[in-house]
């Protein structure tokens, strides 16, 4: 599964990516909301996105 993970703390989204990643899933990281938009705009394979929220 192709996954895009959306966190502003650069070592909460390398734990995510990692785990996944383990788990088999290709995973896109974006640090802000406009990154994650040209991520979802240069790769129309995601599946999911997990992001957090404060």
């Amino acid at each position: 599964m192709n996954l895009l993970v959306i966190d502003d703390e650069p070592s909460l989204r390398k734990t995510l990516r990692l785990t996944l990643e383990s788990l088999g899933h290709r995973v896109t990281e974006a640090d802000t909301g406009a990154a994650a938009l040209a991520a979802l705009g240069r790769d129309e394979a995601l599946h999911r996105i997990a992001l957090a929220a404060a």
